[in-house]
């Protein structure tokens, strides 16, 4: 829906991301989407969401300037495949960005590994608030059924009324495929990654400390869920704890600098 471009902020020469609705495409409906992700994003100031910098139009417009993160996202990372503790660490980063957005009012929508940028400071930031929601604004209502579809969580992918507890399933879906090292609902038509998300039980991950958090996280009511992403981040704390697991930061570096060595 939009055009993406690396920029230098005039006075600083700081490299900055300029999002814009692309010229070709300017229907109403995106117009409003991109001014709706920027004020959502703009709300949120934390170390683990990209942060937003400035919003405007220009002949009608709209753009949303972003900090530019040196890095690559979570997807390629996975590829690869991550140590445990980097795949802990990760997980927590992510759970941190969803408690600062939960905190100010914002259902993300699409929590999904490409929109997980790992920098090359071995810090993960949760980007891309395209589908976001505004949770008083979604109450009680139906939603359609925005997102990437193998990180939906059943009463998404049923177009039903939602809350934050989407993005505590995804966070599921991601941990279960960083332990296991493969996809999780994914590698199918889009129907039967529907009817895979609504129906079909995950399979425990290996390492037994962590199952019972990935499942909670993975529950098909959303009741049987972590409540917050706070209490998600702690369970994956203690789970490393009772692994004598320690947390790594420095192999995500070495990970991040590896694939973005030129």
């Amino acid at each position: 829906m939009a055009e993406v471009f690396v920029a230098e902020r005039a006075g600083d020469a700081m490299p900055v991301v300029i999002k814009r609705v692309a010229e070709r495409d300017p229907r109403p409906a995106l117009l409003a989407m991109l001014r709706t992700e920027a004020e959502l994003l703009l709300r949120c100031n934390h170390p683990n969401v990209v942060r937003g910098i400035e919003a405007g139009d220009i002949d009608g417009r709209p753009y949303l300037t972003m900090e530019y993160v040196d890095g690559v996202d979570l997807a390629s990372l996975m590829t690869a495949g991550l140590p445990p503790g980097a795949t802990v660490q990760v997980m927590m980063d992510v759970a941190a960005a969803l408690a600062h957005v939960h905190q100010a009012s914002i259902i993300h929508r699409d929590v999904c590994p490409s929109n997980v940028i790992v920098g090359r400071d071995g810090v993960a930031r949760l980007t891309d608030f395209g589908v976001a929601l505004d949770i008083q604004t979604a109450g009680a209502q139906p939603q359609p059924p925005r997102g990437t579809y193998a990180y939906m969580a059943p009463e998404q992918a049923r177009g039903e009324a939602i809350d934050h507890r989407i993005d505590i399933f995804a966070m599921g879906v991601i941990g279960w495929e960083l332990l296991s090292g493969k996809r999780l609902f994914g590698d199918r038509a889009a129907h039967l990654t529907i009817t895979a998300v609504v129906n079909e039980p995950a399979p425990p991950v290996a390492a037994r400390a962590f199952s019972g958090v990935i499942a909670s996280a993975l529950a098909k009511q959303r009741e049987h869920r972590p409540a917050t992403a706070a209490a998600l981040s702690a369970a994956l704390s203690q789970a490393a704890a009772q692994l004598q697991l320690p947390i790594e930061r420095d192999s995500l570096i070495a990970l991040v600098h590896a694939a973005t060595a030129p």
